[in-house]
């Protein structure tokens, strides 16, 4: 095998320039790969980081059958006590609760339809980045304050101060409060700012005279890989109460659905890629049997076997393959380095932000390296080498050794 593994190396040196040719197409493919890979995942990430954190949380609990129907009417009962329960469970998590409201608000001048999401303005800075968000006055501070979308302040033709009503269906009747304009937030995503208004619980409570009920508690966890077995162990600490408990991924379909559907057109694209690279190689392996016919009717003459002559072309592919790899990896690592540092700034196309799934991104998008992908593409960059060389090595293993010596 020793001998069969010089020789075949021996046998890449002999033509260097395909052979760099073909390396160099092996490593340049797999470094697109691993860089598209890691910017895509740095994007999933980010996305998911803020649709945790502003729509759900790691461990999400609703009233039972809230998930399917999204009516505002299902609520979480004795909400203060299940707060304390969540609290007690996790204690170094974040616990928040939300009551999401479905409405009209009216101002002098016009009125927009929108979903106002009730918050408590102590915690949810701890979580989300809405108080961020805010480009005109201030975080909410009492029970009146609204915070609007600024083109939803736009539409209404009102700016800080000014009073709007927000209108909603209550438990038996239309129900409506008045509210006073604290401050504008932007997101950059037209169809949140439009249409989007923060308000505190207790307002909301009062509006739909909902008592100590809300639409969801969330548990905000230090480790989010956690999720699963931190919503198991809440459903245990709430068994027996009409609630629904579960892990973010299940709380956000659509958002986890439009991520996987994003990674899907990826892995196509980099299967593409895949197939390029072992048609390469495949021409590779087969020009180089097909120029050393002579020399294979030599060896099965001197007495080398059938097998041994597919073992050596086989290997000539794999050593292609191991040092395409290598060099691929460190390509795709040295090309990722910036976007991890500096990043994309999408901003000429999406302007300063976008919304996915329902969610606002950021513009300004940054790779995290996958390593698991990272592993897998090497892996079979490898094989597909040793699999494009199988033709060439079945072909140079059944010549003849008469006629392949005297083949000119």
């Amino acid at each position: 095998m020793l001998l069969l593994l010089r020789l075949a190396a021996r046998n890449l040196r002999r033509n260097r320039r395909r052979t760099l040719i073909t390396l160099a197409a092996v490593a340049g493919g797999l470094a697109l790969m691993i860089v598209t890979v890691n910017w895509a995942n740095g994007m999933y990430q980010d996305m998911l980081r803020t649709a945790v954190a502003s729509l759900a949380g790691h461990v999400v609990v609703q009233g039972e059958g809230y998930q399917a129907e999204r009516d505002q009417d299902i609520t979480v009962p004795e909400a203060s006590e299940v707060a304390s329960v969540l609290r007690a469970r996790f204690p170094g998590a974040t616990v928040v609760p939300r009551i999401f409201v479905d409405g009209l608000l009216l101002s002098p001048s016009g009125s927009v339809g929108l979903m106002a999401t009730a918050v408590d303005p102590a915690f949810e800075p701890e979580v989300s980045e809405w108080a961020d968000k805010v480009v005109e006055g201030t975080w909410l501070a009492d029970d009146h304050d609204i915070v609007l979308g600024a083109l939803a302040a736009e539409s209404l033709a009102v700016g800080l101060g000014d009073k709007v009503v927000l209108m909603t269906q209550g438990r038996e009747d239309v129900a409506s409060q008045l509210f006073r304009v604290r401050g504008l937030l932007s997101t950059g995503a037209a169809e949140i700012d439009g249409s989007f208004a923060l308000i505190t619980v207790p307002a909301a409570q009062d509006l739909l005279e909902l008592d100590d009920a809300v639409s969801q508690i969330s548990v905000h966890l230090p480790d989010s890989r956690r999720s699963v077995r931190a919503a198991e162990e809440a459903a245990a600490a709430l068994a027996g109460r009409p609630l629904e408990v579960m892990d973010w991924e299940r709380a956000l379909p659509e958002v986890v659905a439009s991520v996987r559907l994003d990674a899907n057109g990826t892995n196509l694209m980099v299967l593409v890629i895949g197939v390029i690279i072992a048609m390469g190689v495949l021409n590779t392996v087969l020009m180089s049997v097909l120029e050393r016919v002579h020399e294979f009717g030599v060896l099965r003459a001197v007495g080398m076997k059938a097998r041994q002559i597919r073992r050596l072309v086989l290997l000539e592919g794999l050593l292609l393959g191991v040092v395409a790899v290598i060099a691929g990896d460190l390509l795709g690592l040295l090309l990722t380095v910036p976007l991890l540092v500096w990043g994309v700034d999408l901003a000429s196309i999406a302007g300063e932000q976008m919304s996915w799934g329902g969610v606002a991104v950021t513009t300004q998008t940054y790779a995290a390296i996958d390593w698991e992908r990272f592993a897998i593409y090497s892996i079979v960059a490898v094989l597909l080498t040793v699999l494009a060389s199988l033709y060439p090595a079945w072909k140079a293993s059944r010549l003849e050794p008469v006629a392949a010596i005297n083949h000119l």
